[in-house]
C-alpha cells in the first residue's frame, strides 16, 4: 500500500509538471487583449504611484525603507510562506473531496507557482487561478472538479479574510474608520448570500425523481454541475476545518504584517494590525492595476495615519508588505518553477540518450 501511495505521489507530480513554462507562456503569448490589459494596470500602478510620490517625497520614503531591520522583514517573508503552506494543506482536502489526489508538497508548488505567475503574466490573478485550474486538473483530467475545488478554496479564503478583518476591528474599534468596517461587512454579506444559496438550493429533479436532464448548451456543464453537486455532498466536518486552515492562514498573515510593522519600528497593536491587513487586501483586489501596486500605498495612506503614523512611513510599510508577502513569495514560486522545469528537461534529456 505504502508503494502505491508513492507511486500515486509520483503520477500527480508528473502530472503537475506536465503544464511547465513554454506552455505557459505560449499561452499568454496568444493573449493580446491580456497583454494589453496588463499594459492598461501597469499604467494605471504607475499613475497611482507617480502621483503619490508627488504627494509623499520619495527620498523621504526611501530613507524609511534603508532603516528597516532586515531580520524582520526575513521572518515576514517566512511567515507568508508558512501562509501558503497552510493554504496548500486547505486546498489539498478540498481537492481531495473532488477525488483529485494531491499531496501537500504539490498543492503548494502549485499555489507557490500561481503567485510567480500572477506577478507578470497578462491577467494577472485571473490568469493566473486560470493555470492554476488547469495544471490541478491535469491530476485527473478533471477540470470541472478542479475549477469546483479552487473556487471554494478562494471563496473560503475572501470569506474568512474579512470575517477576520470585521472581528479585529470590533476589538479595535478605531474612531473614523466606520466606512471600512462597512466595506469588509458588505464584502463578506456579497460572497456569503450566494455561497448560503448554493449549499441551501439543491437542482430541481424531474417528476419521476431522477436529476433534471438539461439539453443544448446547458448539457456541456454536466461535469460543471457534478463537481458544484460534489461540493453540496462535502461532510459538514471538512468544511470546518477546511474553515479553521483558512482562518489559521490569516492569522499567519497578521503576524507577518507584524514583523513589517517591527522591522520599520512602528507602534501600531496586533488588533489594528488584524483589520489594516484585510483593508489593504481588499483594496488590492480590484482589478484596475498591476500586482495591487498604488492601491495598497493609497489605502495604507488613508488608514495608518489614524494611528500616529506619518505618509513616508506609511508608504514604505506598504511596499515592504508587497516585498515580503507578494513579491518574495512570488519569487519562490519562481525559483520551484524554475527547478522544477530544469529536472523535467534533464529526465526528458536523459530518456532520449538511453
Amino acid at each position: 500500500m505504502e508503494g502505491a501511495g508513492k507511486g500515486n505521489r509520483s503520477h500527480v507530480r508528473a502530472e503537475l509538471d506536465a503544464v511547465s513554462l513554454p506552455v505557459v507562456a505560449e499561452g499568454t503569448a496568444r493573449g493580446g487583449g491580456r497583454m494589453l490589459v496588463w499594459l492598461l494596470r501597469a499604467v494605471v500602478a504607475f499613475v497611482i504611484l507617480a502621483y503619490l510620490f508627488r504627494v509623499v517625497p520619495a527620498g523621504r520614503v526611501l530613507s524609511e525603507l534603508t532603516r528597516a531591520l532586515v531580520p524582520w522583514i526575513v521572518a515576514g517573508l517566512a511567515l507568508s510562506l508558512s501562509v501558503q503552506w497552510v493554504v496548500s494543506v486547505r486546498l489539498k482536502r478540498l481537492a481531495g473531496a473532488q477525488g483529485l489526489g494531491l499531496s501537500v508538497t504539490d498543492a503548494l508548488h502549485l499555489n507557490l507557482a500561481t503567485r510567480f505567475y500572477g506577478l507578470f503574466v497578462p491577467g494577472g490573478t485571473v490568469t493566473a487561478t486560470a493555470i492554476r485550474v488547469y495544471r490541478l486538473g491535469q491530476v485527473r483530467r478533471q477540470y470541472a472538479a478542479a475549477a469546483a475545488a479552487v473556487a471554494l478554496d478562494r471563496v473560503l479564503a475572501t470569506m474568512t479574510l474579512c470575517a477576520v478583518g470585521i472581528v479585529f476591528w470590533l476589538l479595535d474599534w478605531p474612531p473614523h474608520s466606520h466606512g471600512w468596517l462597512l466595506l469588509m461587512v458588505g464584502a463578506l454579506a456579497a460572497i456569503s448570500a450566494p455561497v448560503a444559496l448554493f449549499f441551501v438550493l439543491r437542482p430541481t429533479p424531474a417528476r419521476d425523481g431522477s436529476p433534471r436532464r438539461l439539453s443544448g448548451l446547458a448539457a456541456r456543464f454536466d461535469s460543471l454541475r457534478n463537481a458544484a453537486s460534489q461540493v453540496r455532498r462535502m461532510p459538514a466536518r471538512d468544511l470546518a476545518v477546511a474553515l479553521a486552515l483558512s482562518v489559521a492562514s490569516h492569522l499567519l498573515g497578521i503576524a507577518a504584517y507584524a514583523a513589517v510593522v517591527a522591522a520599520l519600528d512602528l507602534h501600531v497593536e496586533i488588533s489594528a494590525i488584524g483589520w489594516i491587513r484585510t483593508a489593504l487586501l481588499l483594496a488590492t483586489l480590484i482589478p484596475v492595476s498591476f500586482a495591487g501596486l498604488g492601491l495598497r500605498e493609497a489605502a495604507a495612506l488613508l488608514v495608518l495615519p489614524a494611528y500616529g503614523i506619518d505618509a513616508h512611513s506609511s508608504m514604505a510599510f506598504s511596499l515592504l508588505i508587497f516585498a515580503a508577502t507578494a513579491l518574495g513569495v512570488g519569487l519562490v514560486g519562481g525559483l520551484f518553477e524554475g527547478w522544477r522545469w530544469l529536472g523535467g528537461s534533464a529526465d526528458r534529456n536523459e530518456r532520449r540518450v538511453s
